[in-house]
């Protein structure tokens, strides 16, 4: 068959069963399975597939139907201006995130000493990968207490040329972390989702993403309480922590920053105007 006749197909499939982006799927995942940019099928709509690619398209579009994100399907998933290597051990990377890389690099952007920095719940790595890629000057500590996960993120900083500048480390939080170490800046998108929007999460996220990377506890701020208290243990003075939040949690975090004597706290909001990131100074004394 064509490739415009198996997109239809595909994207008829799709809609039937509840795809939010049923020709951009099929797009996607026909683009992976002949190795080329999406925008090659504009060019080559007419082009004729051979029977074994038809075949396996034809399965990852039944996967797709049935609610598996297409990042699984393809084992990649674009984040800033990299391409990440993804599986079911590691939370697929969202835009959200990028809103959290994008205010560190902002606070950092004209710091010219060294910037040591630890992402905490590093998952596919996305956030220590995309500050090492950004800043010239930062050497970062990836820490995740899923082995899996550590290694995709590994993986991922090594086919990106760039775990000369990260290390990775199994901890559960700061739990490994060497005593008396300093950094300048906390991060972390830690699972955040709380008991009741963990009942009402889509089927394509609770039924194939890590649930240890999704679920915060009844309220969603078990890993914002640990973390929090912690983190000033191990900041340097005027030293950064760094949160992606949910949607109804800035407030709250906020507060919790400020009771552990974090200074100048700002709640941050992505383009939908909704809070999806808090940032906070260590207060002189602390």
């Amino acid at each position: 068959m064509k490739i415009n006749e198996l997109l239809m197909e595909a994207t008829l499939k799709l809609k039937e069963n509840k795809s939010d982006t049923p020709r951009l799927d099929a797009e996607v995942i026909m683009a992976f399975h002949i190795g080329k940019e999406r925008s090659y099928l504009i060019m080559h709509f007419n082009d004729e597939l051979d029977s074994k690619t038809t075949e396996k398209f034809r399965e990852d579009i039944e996967r797709r139907a049935l609610g598996e994100p297409v990042a699984y399907i393809t084992g990649y998933k674009g984040f800033m201006d990299l391409m990440l290597q993804v599986d079911k051990s590691v939370l697929i990377p969202r835009p959200d995130t990028e809103v959290l890389v994008e205010t560190i690099l902002e606070r950092f952007k004209s710091k010219q000493s060294k910037i040591k920095a630890i992402d905490i719940g590093t998952g596919s790595g996305a956030i220590a990968l995309a500050l090492a890629y950004y800043l010239e000057n930062v050497e970062i500590l990836a820490v995740d207490i899923d082995r899996d996960a550590l290694e995709k993120a590994r993986m991922n900083g090594c086919r990106l040329g760039l775990d000369h500048k990260v290390e990775f480390q199994l901890s559960d939080c700061f739990s490994a972390v060497e005593e008396g170490a300093k950094f300048d800046l906390v991060v972390s998108n830690p699972p955040y989702i709380s008991k009741k929007d963990m009942d009402m999460l889509a089927r394509n996220v609770i039924g194939y993403e890590p649930v240890m990377a999704l679920y915060g506890g009844l309220e969603g701020m078990d890993f914002y309480n640990r973390i929090t208290k912690e983190a000033p243990r191990y900041l340097n003075e005027k030293g950064i922590l760094a949160y992606e939040i949910g949607y109804d949690q800035g407030q709250k975090v906020k507060t919790l920053m400020e009771k552990h004597g974090f200074a100048s706290v700002e709640i941050i909001k992505d383009l939908a105007g909704i809070d999806r990131v808090v940032i906070g100074f260590m207060a002189a004394g602390n």
